[in-house]
């Protein structure tokens, strides 16, 4: 920072207590305004690549980009790394790169509600049972399975490259001869990570082929018919998009039943297409790629959307009331 009698904090405070005081910032515009400050502010930020390392201490997951390329145009790549001659052209590339990474990561404006499909659930003595999908209508039947004690359901997110802040789940019912009895699901835990091989069987798969780079506590969960939300420590990025619920009892001789596609949902911040990934092994190692031009083109889209004006949100809730009360009317004439 640029002092009023015309000194430079930066040579103040010396370069060891300035970094500390930059890493104390937990937002990437701080450090973008930061380097804005001036001509030495602007080497030092980008020299110490502290834009990098926020989002290391936000996500420890970024640590699995061991290559960072920015593309120019969605065919001419500008590539930059450790093979590139310009050093100082790198690192004001990751600069942009992961100041614009922790500004998905922690800014709530792209947050968005998505879907999952289940891949395959365990345990299971049967093959044919282990590939039947659970799409049973959510009012049909709560499951199609039961499993004592513990059980492991595998979901795929509907968007592969993103940021999860929350997993939103609707406990199933559990019924004895046709009456409702109390949940015995009492603990949760929550895995986010990757398939080692796509094409994988479904034996192969429950034998070890995920990668998991994120493993939740235990969370205990309450009895309500509605949707309950999990919010993790912190957010997570989730490449290849797999998420792992264990649903576990404390009693083992009671039965956990299995959860439909549409009990199951996550708050999440999309990467693409701003961002997308290339896996390098199966170990998660990969390359991020970067599309600044993506960028532009959804500001500009973002910018051109028209805004409803507040004081019509009171009356549109009360038109979605009335007509809700409508169809429920409706049904029972």
């Amino acid at each position: 920072m640029v002092e009023r009698g015309g000194g430079d904090l930066l040579e103040r405070l010396g370069p060891d207590l300035s970094a500390a005081v930059l890493r104390c910032l937990d937002d990437p515009t701080d450090l973008v305004r930061s380097a804005s400050v001036s001509q030495s502010w602007h080497r030092f930020v980008i020299t110490n690549g502290f834009c990098k390392k926020l989002c290391l201490r936000t996500t420890p997951e970024v640590s699995c980009f061991v290559r960072s390329i920015e593309v120019g145009g969605w065919s001419d790549t500008i590539k930059v790394g450790p093979n590139c001659s310009d050093h100082w052209q790198t690192l004001e590339s990751e600069h942009r790169i992961f100041a614009y990474l922790g500004h998905r990561i922690v800014s709530p404006r792209f947050l968005t509600e998505i879907t999952m499909e289940s891949i395959y659930v365990s345990p299971s003595t049967d093959r044919i049972e282990n590939m039947l999908r659970n799409t049973l209508g959510l009012y049909m039947f709560s499951s199609y399975r039961f499993s004592k004690g513990k059980s492991l359901l595998n979901f795929r997110l509907s968007c592969k490259f993103c940021v999860v802040h929350e997993i939103k789940m609707q406990l199933p019912e559990v019924f004895d001869f046709c009456e409702p009895i109390s949940s015995p699901l009492e603990i949760l835990r929550f895995r986010l990570g990757h398939m080692r091989d796509e094409n994988a069987t479904p034996e192969e798969s429950l034998l070890g082929n995920f990668v998991w780079t994120y493993v939740s506590p235990e969370l205990s969960t309450i009895e309500t018919d509605y949707f309950q939300s999990f919010k993790l420590q912190r957010p997570v990025i989730c490449i290849d998009g797999v998420l792992q619920i264990e649903m576990l009892s404390r009693d083992p001789a009671y039965e956990l039943p299995d959860l439909c596609d549409s009990q199951v949902k996550a708050i999440v911040s999309p990467l693409a297409p701003a961002f997308d990934v290339n896996l390098l092994d199966r170990l998660g190692n990969s390359i991020l790629l970067y599309f600044p031009r993506a960028v532009e083109y959804l500001d500009d889209v973002t910018a051109q959307q028209p805004r409803r004006s507040s004081r019509w949100k009171p009356w549109m809730k009360v038109k979605r009331r009335k007509k809700n009360r409508w169809n429920h009317d409706s049904e029972y004439r």
